[in-house]
């Protein structure tokens, strides 16, 4: 009979993965994927009770490896093997008969015999392979907040076509990136040179509220017509830009100073320099 083990679990635990802050549910059911080149495939380990075991793949399916891949922070499954590329574990077989719905944030919250409880062999550990996690980059810029747009998927950077990209799409860039909002009819076209590798995304439609590019509707990763001639760039006024902007600024009044008039009195009077025509300066 299958049960959920862990069904009152409610702790939360704030982790740290490379810059990203994350929330991870279930203190109580660690997983980890090992003997592969990166956190993000190997084969599935879980510890319980201060001991790492594996999971046997009886009824484990693609829905079951979405939940392992997001509970690492990782992107969503590549594959999920019924055999070992990543060689058989020598522990404890702690899960069998594991059913997730593919909604879940961690493995606790799917269904499952009881931890121990299994009819398995080690030649039928589970592993898994995600994609690296979605990241993106504006790239030869002056500053991380402008410049040419590279997203980072299946392990390898590359370009976006400016197809159908509008401020909305600029605008999820930008907040993904925590640059602000995007400096207007400023992203199309290749302003930053022109990327060399793939092109992975195009005809990218966001509403503007996405947290993420990765949520926005788009073609199939790599399925375009475009050239590197369509590169998307984008400008943002985030704190980056708008701090090399105070620079400029700074920079600017001090070589006005030594032409400030004096008061009869002897005192320097600095005169306010008018703002206007700055608001939309562009970095």
């Amino acid at each position: 009979m299958l049960i959920s083990y862990f069904p009152n679990m409610r702790s939360i635990n704030c982790i740290i993965l490379g810059s990203l802050f994350g929330l991870v549910i279930s203190d109580s059911l660690n997983i980890r994927l090992v003997d592969g080149n990166s956190s993000c495939k190997g084969r599935l380990e879980v510890n319980h009770n201060g001991t790492w075991g594996t999971v046997c793949n009886d009824q484990w399916d693609k829905k079951d490896a979405k939940v392992v891949c997001k509970q690492l922070q990782c992107g969503p499954p590549k594959f999920s093997y019924e055999c070992q590329p990543f060689g058989e574990g020598s522990g404890p077989i702690w899960l069998d008969e594991v059913h997730c719905t593919g909604k879940e944030y961690s493995l606790s919250e799917c269904r499952f015999s009881a931890p121990g409880v299994h009819d398995c062999e080690h030649r039928e550990d589970v592993s898994v392979m995600c994609r690296e996690p979605f990241k993106i980059q504006l790239v030869n810029g002056s500053n991380r907040c402008a410049g040419r747009l590279e997203v980072f998927y299946d392990g390898e950077w590359g370009s976006v076509c400016d197809d159908d990209w509008d401020t909305l799409d600029s605008q999820v860039v930008c907040n993904q990136l925590r640059c602000g909002d995007p400096q207007l009819n400023r992203e199309r076209g290749p302003r930053f040179g022109q990327a060399s590798g793939r092109i992975w995304l195009d005809d990218v439609q966001c509403n503007g509220y996405e947290s993420s590019l990765e949520e926005c509707k788009h073609r199939t990763w790599s399925y375009h017509d475009c050239t590197h001639k369509e590169d998307v760039s984008v400008y943002c006024t985030g704190t980056a830009a708008q701090n090399l902007m105070n620079l400029q600024y700074a920079a600017l009044s001090s070589s006005f100073r030594g032409l400030t008039p004096f008061h009869s009195s002897g005192t320097r009077k600095i005169k306010k320099r008018s703002t206007s025509g700055n608001e939309n300066r562009r970095v």
